[in-house]
């Protein structure tokens, strides 16, 4: 027994590097693992804040035309508690350029405001009431080089309207930026 014993430990001090990296790979990878894990909770724990806290809604029903009846007859189906609808149109932004860039833009009661998916607002203040202001996604802002202030040419309905931004704000629904769920990138 004490044979192994010596055999062991000279195998030890002749192959210490070996051991010495065996442990530091050991430890970066335990390292590693805590790391992202515990940044794991934490990204799971802020989207469910944030979901919480703008009343992210657990549906969604597309509907065309003028909906405002089968809104209410949907608060009548079995389970569900809560029901709101707003108004989703994909308009195209207005540029010199041959850049073709569109906006979606989501009505808003400012005197009304929604029960589910509450905006985040982020810098300058909610649309005045009749008014031809907007609140835009922080994220777009910076793309666009835009300022609180700036005027905004889109084209609804074949018709070109400005609109001044006066604020940034987010939604729950619109975290990640896409047309629709057939593109993959924004």
């Amino acid at each position: 027994m004490v044979v192994l014993y010596h055999k062991t430990l000279r195998e030890i001090k002749d192959n210490i590097g070996v051991y010495i990296a065996c442990i530091f790979v050991i430890i970066i990878g335990l390292l590693a693992y805590t790391s992202m894990s515990i940044v794991l909770e934490n990204l799971l724990r802020a989207q469910e804040d944030f979901y919480t806290d703008t009343h992210f809604a657990d549906g969604f029903i597309k509907l065309k035309g003028y909906p405002e009846n089968e809104i209410s007859d949907l608060q009548k189906i079995p389970g569900i508690n809560m029901i709101e609808g707003r108004i989703v149109k994909d308009v195209r932004i207005y540029k010199e350029s041959d850049q073709n860039s569109s906006l979606r833009l989501v009505s808003l009661d400012t005197a009304n405001p929604p029960a589910l998916n509450q905006i985040q607002l982020v810098a300058g203040h909610l649309p005045g009431e009749n008014k031809q202001e907007i609140l835009i996604d922080p994220k777009f802002l910076d793309a666009n080089n835009l300022n609180l202030g700036d005027s905004l040419t889109l084209i609804m309905e074949g018709e070109r309207r400005n609109f001044t931004i006066v604020g940034t704000a987010q939604s729950p629904e619109f975290i990640y930026a896409m047309r629709s769920a057939q593109d993959l990138y924004p």
